[in-house]
């Protein structure tokens, strides 16, 4: 899987070993983003039994091609699928890369038979939650308390496909 998003100027592919350094340092860089050890990330990438699970990330083109600037991964558990993390580095935030990145992942998520993407997301993180309505996302719950470092309640949103 790879594809050039013509809106962003993007390219959209498969997380691969020599990736892991580049989404390790933009995940740290991220109050919001979650702090997964080296294997998670590797367990993502070299697929294995179950779940299964898509992790793709988002390069730039043009004089910056192959810079890593964003990733997803995601799992899929029968017709259910869940977005785990999703990322774009702080730089690069606010240009529409992080929809281009979540439009690519549901697409390969319907290609796996998934009838409906979950996931959660801090209730204070408005930019994230306003991309997830746009693409259709609804909030469906709420889990008080659920994050730490701060405490924040995590919002459940759901879509189908």
């Amino acid at each position: 899987m790879s594809h050039l998003d013509p809106g962003t100027g993007l390219k959209i592919r498969a997380m691969a070993w020599r990736d892991l350094d580049s989404v390790l340092a933009i995940a740290a860089s991220l109050a919001t983003a979650p702090r997964w050890m080296r294997t998670a990330y590797e367990v993502a990438i070299s697929g294995g039994d179950a779940p299964r699970r898509i992790a793709l990330v988002a390069e730039r083109a043009g004089e910056r091609a192959g810079e890593v600037i964003g990733f997803v991964v995601a799992r899929v558990v029968g017709p259910v699928a869940e977005i785990e993390t999703i990322a774009i580095a702080g730089n690069a935030q606010g240009c529409g890369f992080g929809s281009s990145l979540l439009l690519a992942a549901l697409g390969e998520l319907r290609l796996t038979g998934a009838d409906e993407v979950e996931l959660e997301v801090r209730s204070s993180n408005r930019a994230a939650l306003r991309m997830y309505e746009r693409v259709g996302f609804r909030e469906v719950g709420r889990r008080r308390e659920y994050y730490r470092e701060p405490v924040e309640d995590a919002v459940l949103l759901r879509l189908g496909l």
